[in-house]
């Protein structure tokens, strides 16, 4: 199975809406610079998300990290929060755009493993402590986006496990959202571990073993 991941600058591209869609002939040096700035202030907020606690990074921390004033921040996010609805929107963008079209060539339930191989090489590219950071600001902040079904994120696996129980492999009478939301818990839990075991086992083994396990509750026959 193919587990080639997201380079370093597909997700750092992934981040800002702007750059991931073809640039219009159109544009100016002055929107080209503007979206370079707002890559920089993601990109800068990122790398010290791997050194400090969200809460103890400044905004103008980030600007003297990105090279940029704080007028250039706020003309770009509302706030510090911003950024990181940005990075979930930026790995959304990633898992509707590039992981989805990749699953669907693959067979069903090679398809639905593929995708949670991929979300736990996202992770990996991150980085642990990032992921870390992460995780506890989202405990703190109990912001329900994170885990929304709506997210892009969530609503490829549904769609990956919708296409299984369309094809047979996978029993129906489960509304597909409902095991796509498990499998959500199951994979978070297993990068929680791995971030508490200091990174120290192979991530795309576990979720492998246990995502099977998993879904032999619900194979059919045809499986």
């Amino acid at each position: 199975m193919n587990r080639k991941g997201p380079s370093k600058q597909e997700i750092s591209d992934l981040t800002c809406k702007d750059t991931s869609c073809n640039m219009n002939a159109d544009q100016t040096i002055r929107q080209l610079q503007a979206q370079e700035t707002k890559q920089q202030i993601i990109d800068s907020f990122t790398a010290l998300m791997s050194e400090k606690e969200f809460g103890d990074i400044s905004i103008k921390d980030i600007c003297n990290a990105a090279g940029v004033s704080v007028g250039a921040f706020y003309h770009h996010f509302e706030k510090k929060n911003s950024l990181l609805l940005e990075l979930y929107r930026g790995c959304d963008d990633y898992f509707l755009n590039v992981v989805y079209p990749d699953a669907m060539d693959m067979s069903p339930v090679d398809g639905v493993l593929e995708y949670l191989h991929q979300q736990c090489i996202f992770t990996q590219k991150i980085g642990k402590e990032s992921i870390k950071r992460f995780y506890k600001f989202q405990i703190d902040q109990k912001n329900d986006f994170f885990v929304s079904m709506t997210r892009g994120i969530s609503v490829v696996l549904t769609k990956l496990i919708k296409r299984c129980q369309d094809k047979g492999f996978l029993d129906d009478s489960v509304e597909a959202e409902s095991i796509a939301h498990e499998l959500l818990i199951l994979s978070r839990g297993i990068i929680y571990n791995w971030c508490l075991a200091d990174g120290e086992y192979d991530m795309c083994d576990k979720v492998d073993d246990m995502a099977k396990k998993y879904l032999a509750y619900y194979y059919t026959a045809k499986q």
